[in-house]
């Protein structure tokens, strides 16, 4: 809890840990990926799940369908909570039920923006997994060769943040001796961002890619 938002502090007297020994919750939440949840539920790989309480998985997914075993897995909760319609249709299409739709919450009085780029900068930024189903190579090509003489170089910026950081680095920096271009915009590749770091950069990038 030491790196929770002070916005959020006053909820801590609702948390505490749960080791097991305790009576059965009210409601019993696993917030996690359908894969994570296959393999939690096959392994029995938590605390209390079979207990009594009220069992909630609180989940979404990418893609427009899963195997399967994470649809039993699934089908093992009381209720299935995603936040889309896409998310709804792709559960139940694979072949799960009890599902409720709640859309993610957004606090427009938090999360603000600039109408227009700041001080002549157009950032874009990108927040990624390194992993092939982000493409996060295909992002780099693209924003390193979109560029031509004319545009003000130093004003542009992509903006990576990516728990890989020195793959990103390697990667970037082959790519750009690969394509052998005059110049490149900037890239910047960075980790671990505080609430008030992604808040900062959601206010003055242009463009989220």
């Amino acid at each position: 809890t030491e790196d929770l938002a002070d916005r959020y502090k006053h909820l801590l007297p609702f948390i505490s840990d749960y080791s097991g020994n305790e009576p059965p919750p009210d409601i019993f939440v696993l917030h996690e990926s359908p894969p994570a949840i296959g393999t939690i539920i096959s392994n029995r790989l938590i605390w209390g799940f079979d207990r009594g309480a009220p069992q909630i998985a609180l989940t979404t997914w990418e893609m427009n369908s899963f195997p399967p075993h994470i649809a039993a897995a699934l089908n093992k909760f009381d209720a299935v909570v995603v936040p889309s319609t896409f998310n709804a249709k792709t559960f139940s299409g694979s072949g799960v039920h009890n599902i409720t739709t709640i859309p993610h919450t957004f606090d427009p009085g938090w999360w603000w923006a600039s109408e227009t780029p700041r001080d002549g900068y157009h950032i874009f930024y990108s927040v990624l997994v390194w992993r092939d189903l982000k493409n996060p190579i295909g992002l780099m090509i693209a924003f390193l060769t979109a560029f031509h003489e004319g545009w003000q170089f130093e004003k542009i910026k992509l903006v990576i943040v990516t728990p890989q950081v020195e793959l990103a680095k390697l990667v970037l920096a082959k790519l750009q001796e690969q394509l052998n271009l005059p110049r490149y915009p900037q890239v910047e590749i960075v980790s671990d961002l505080s609430e008030e770091a992604y808040r900062d950069l959601h206010y003055h990038g242009s463009c989220y890619v």
